[in-house]
């Protein structure tokens, strides 16, 4: 799980991937907010590149510290929880 203050995830991806952060800029801009959620066009949404924010930011900042956290926690990479749910304890 990530977190950070969104000026400060700007600012890096302005400084690691600035060719991501111009896509979103181009989305957020092209963007139709006429209904209830936000719509992007399709060619737009499809000219971001395909990176995670763990290697475009994460793995290249300096400025992250990992904290640790006790929960029970399902990564969405794994099928068997989301669909399975919790073991019974």
């Amino acid at each position: 799980m990530f977190m950070f203050r969104a000026k400060k995830y700007l600012s890096e991806l302005a400084k690691f991937r600035p060719d991501i952060l111009e896509a979103c800029q181009a989305a957020v801009n092209a963007a139709d907010n006429g209904s209830d959620f936000i719509s992007i066009p399709h060619d737009i949404f499809c000219e971001c590149p395909d990176e995670s924010v763990d290697y475009a930011v994460m793995e290249k900042t300096a400025d992250a510290v990992v904290v640790g956290l006790d929960a029970d926690w399902s990564d969405v990479g794994s099928l068997v929880r989301p669909v399975g749910g919790q073991p019974e304890r």
